[in-house]
């Protein structure tokens, strides 16, 4: 039997809309789709294709590679044939549409070499402008087949969370624990890749950090990163052997459909230092304070500065979110088909939160030769307040050795 796509044609049809309505405010009379991930969003397939939007009307999503399965995955009206980039404007002005004299680009991440055909070529003679933050802010509203599936995400990653005091154990090193990790998710659905829109970002299911290199930063934009295997992926588990007293950390998320969820939980071997087991008090004391500042019409900047302020008033103010020069100036970050979507709750920040924003906040405390300490969750935000999404206990579980 034929499997039905993914996202319903009123679904589609729905974000289209909404992405006409901010076109129409900024005046952009059409735009062209190509990231993957926005791809998706509005057409249910990520075969190889360009999605023109007018500024009202059905969307036309023109394929170069592979059509059959593109019409199978996507239930959008207009699913045709591309033979070449280069004819792009021959194919939509022959499907009945104007070619626009300004086009929207996803210029956060389209390729420049990709960007300056288009513009020079493809297009030329029409004026290019940026159409990126329009389509974060349409994705950052959740509809409730989004967050039923960032639902199930979350109780995927709890399914494995649960196992790790089973499988930690002296002189496991941080790699052979993230590998048993990793092939539960797998086998539990994960698609075993996480999205960052973020250009150079890269992340595989999360990081496993123990004693000093959950402190040790790297090239990747979060108050942690690991050392990594080598300097070709230096973030995340390492060969280090997990030991007994330090703080293990496992930040890993879940994904359902492509939608992610984001969660960290904490673990120690035998016993945790006194030191250590007040900071954890304290992110937990942070953490549950921001549940209760994070609400709609507040603002993320305000946000990031009560967490800051928080932080420093309990004495860590040089640990909050990095050391030194590596601190990160943000306490959470939106999250869905990518792992870095809006919000951003970072310093200054001024977007307003509503009603259906989805989010991963992660308060987290960085101690130099020792390492981290933070818990993680991802939340949807209702008119009452933040949900949780991922509900892992979350105490610090000591395992007996």
């Amino acid at each position: 039997m034929k499997a039905a796509p993914i996202f319903r044609s009123d679904i589609l049809k729905a974000r289209t809309q909404r992405l006409q309505e901010k076109m129409r405010a900024k005046g952009i009379p059409g735009a062209l789709i190509r990231q993957n991930a926005d791809l998706y969003y509005f057409s249910g397939t990520m075969q190889e294709a360009y999605l023109f939007v007018p500024l009202s009307g059905a969307p036309l999503l023109m394929v170069r590679r592979n059509l059959a399965r593109a019409r199978a995955e996507s239930s959008l009206e207009n699913v045709i044939p591309l033979g070449g980039v280069r004819e792009i404007t021959k194919t939509i002005a022959g499907h009945g549409y104007d070619i626009p004299g300004l086009l929207g680009l996803e210029m956060d991440v389209i390729p420049a070499k990709l960007f300056l055909y288009l513009r020079d070529d493809v297009f030329s003679g029409v004026e290019i402008t940026d159409i990126a933050h329009a389509i974060r802010e349409v994705r950052m509203l959740k509809s409730s087949l989004e967050i039923e599936w960032l639902r199930q995400a979350a109780e995927q990653l709890n399914s494995v969370i649960k196992e790790v005091p089973d499988l930690l154990r002296p002189g496991m090193t941080e790699l052979e624990l993230s590998i048993e990790l990793e092939y539960r998710l797998r086998r539990a659905g994960h698609q075993g890749f996480m999205r960052m829109r973020a250009w150079n970002q890269e992340l595989f299911f999360g990081h496993i950090l123990s004693g000093p290199s959950g402190a040790e930063p790297s090239y990747f934009k979060g108050a942690t990163g690991g050392r990594g295997i080598n300097p070709a992926f230096s973030q995340g588990a390492s060969s280090k052997v997990i030991s007994v007293g330090e703080p293990v950390s496992v930040d890993l998320g879940g994904c359902v459909n492509g939608y992610m969820t984001d969660q960290t939980r904490m673990f120690a071997l035998g016993f945790l230092p006194e030191e250590l087991k007040k900071a954890y008090e304290a992110v937990i004391e942070i953490h549950y304070g921001l549940r209760k500042k994070i609400r709609v019409g507040e603002t993320c900047g305000r946000i990031y500065e009560w967490a800051s302020d928080k932080a420093a008033s309990l004495g860590y103010a040089d640990n909050f979110m990095g050391y030194g020069e590596a601190k990160m100036p943000f306490i959470g970050h939106g999250i869905g088909l990518e792992v870095d979507e809006l919000p951003v709750f970072s310093a200054r920040n001024p977007l307003r939160l509503e009603a259906g924003m989805t989010f991963a906040i992660e308060p987290k405390l960085i101690f130099p030769g020792a390492g981290h300490i933070g818990v993680e969750d991802t939340y949807v935000l209702t008119p009452e307040g933040p949900e949780a999404l991922t509900t892992s206990p979350d105490e610090m579980v000591i395992i007996k050795t």
